[in-house]
């Protein structure tokens, strides 16, 4: 889809409420192809994270800040939608990796894990999208048989009540979205 300020497009991961317009979502996780400068829309009231997913980086400036470079092996970037941000991908395109949440009803944490074992993912969120960056991971829901994601793909695990395992096959690289209800 284009991105709302009509500079890029996005590939959208998932949304709350399913089918919400951009100035509606509770939420919502994406995945752009930066492949030229310019500025990032402006989503007055929301949270947003980045991270890097590939590319050689991407230089950033928020507001009156200083410039600084978002790389691959970055920790993830928070800032506020409304906030001016210009980008700059450097030395050709990148692909990033974003999470918005309306502040007033939600937050989110983004977190990187690389996973060479199965781990135990705790629900300690209303809401956990589970993304597969690198490699293959097989997702199991309780005693559910098991969910295969390979590189680029998302799992949304919500309303849950049963655990989640997580089983590298035989390694990952995962982005954890979870994400709070506030109200």
């Amino acid at each position: 889809m284009p991105w709302k300020n009509g500079g890029g497009d996005t590939r959208e991961l998932a949304i709350e409420p399913a089918g919400a317009a951009l100035d509606e979502f509770e939420w919502r996780i994406s995945s752009a192809r930066v492949t030229a400068p310019g500025g990032f829309s402006s989503f007055p009231g929301i949270d947003r994270s980045l991270v890097l997913l590939d590319g050689d980086g991407l230089g950033l400036v928020a507001g009156d800040g200083p410039a600084f470079i978002l790389a691959t092996d970055s920790q993830p970037w928070r800032f506020a939608g409304e906030e001016p941000v210009h980008a700059e991908p450097l030395n050709g395109p990148v692909t990033d990796f974003n999470v918005m949440t309306r502040r007033d009803t939600w937050r989110h944490e983004l977190e990187p894990r690389s996973l060479r074992a199965a781990q135990h993912l705790a629900q300690r969120a209303d809401a956990v999208f589970i993304f597969c960056q690198d490699g293959v991971l097989n997702a199991v829901i309780g005693c559910g048989a098991p969910i295969r994601l390979g590189a680029g793909q998302g799992l949304l695990v919500q309303d849950e009540h049963h655990p989640v395992e997580m089983h590298p096959a035989p390694e990952a690289q995962v982005y954890l979205v979870h994400l709070h209800r506030i109200t």
